[in-house]
């Protein structure tokens, strides 16, 4: 909790992972049951207190981990974030279509990291719009 803003993250909890306070560097390697238990947990088991927004950052993909946050929390919206990159597009796409049928509203898409400027240029460093 810092400027009233309340912080999770699986990192802070696990001794593997390198997180300030945590221990290690190494990977958490979960799938399936073990990682739903994990977020289970992480979401039912910590204070919060009184939130007015609960900001969830989910990794890329629309497996194990995307489904259970979905099932366990009721969402009031999502918020896609995207580069132009093909693929970047095309996980995204998936994303949009499992809130879909999770019944979460999409919120945004977002196009992250589209161009920078230097040297009186601006560089598109993976393409536009997916080409």
């Amino acid at each position: 909790d810092d400027n009233n803003i309340k912080v999770m993250s699986f990192g802070f909890v696990n001794s593997k992972s390198g997180a300030p306070g945590a221990g290690g560097k190494a990977p958490a390697l979960m799938r399936g049951p073990v990682a739903t238990k994990v977020i289970n947990q992480l979401i039912r088991a910590t204070e919060w207190g009184h939130l007015d927004y609960l900001i969830v950052d989910m990794p890329p993909g629309t497996g194990d981990i995307q489904i259970t946050l979905c099932q366990t929390i009721s969402f009031t919206g999502a918020v896609i974030i995207t580069t132009p990159h093909k693929l970047s597009l095309a996980d995204a796409a998936k994303g949009v279509t499992m809130f879909h049928d999770l019944h979460v509203p999409i919120l945004a898409i977002v196009e992250n990291m589209s161009y920078f400027k230097g040297d009186d240029k601006i560089y598109h460093p993976f393409g536009i719009g997916g080409k």
